[in-house]
């Protein structure tokens, strides 16, 4: 009886989902136009090592593992070469304000070989003794050697104890 009735369950799920497709059209799907893109984005994975739940305890040593996607404009893949992703571990006060930078990777070339893509790594950092009530993994597209940012973005926070 149970087996029946599962089956007839499947085939409801089946037929909605048939229907459902069918009443979609071509222009409801997105999808990502080809590169170069509009603008440049970062964007850091909300899937991070260890677990935005973990609180982190001070003066301990920990390692951030993360993705960080990228997406270049017209304007900056035309100057790729120039380009690095910038990867940081940020720390911040009670009010959520950046304190400093504790842990940094810089991607060059020939990273950039398209518009976009993604980098998978990781980075070392120890938890500052005091003033710090949370820590964030962070990145941006960067000009090397200038200070000149664009597309940066704050990842996952870790609070502090």
């Amino acid at each position: 009886m149970q087996i029946a009735g599962l089956r007839a369950t499947r085939s409801v799920v089946v037929a909605c989902a048939a229907l459902a497709a069918l009443s979609c059209s071509k222009d409801d799907i997105p999808t990502t136009p080809p590169p170069p893109f509009l603008f440049t984005n970062v964007e850091v994975s909300k899937f991070v090592t260890p677990p935005v739940t973990r609180v982190l305890s001070r003066g301990a040593s920990y390692v951030a593992k993360f993705d960080v996607s990228y997406t270049l404009s017209a304007a900056d893949d035309a100057q790729r070469n120039n380009l690095e992703v910038l990867a940081v571990v940020n720390s911040h006060d009670v009010n959520g304000n950046f304190v400093a930078v504790i842990g940094s990777l810089a991607y060059t070339p020939p990273l950039f070989t398209s518009a976009g893509g993604v980098v998978t790594d990781s980075i070392g950092f120890t938890v500052p003794g005091s003033g710090v009530a949370y820590i964030s993994v962070g990145a941006r597209v960067v000009t090397r050697g200038s200070t000149i940012t664009d597309g940066g973005k704050i990842g996952p926070y870790w609070s502090v104890q």
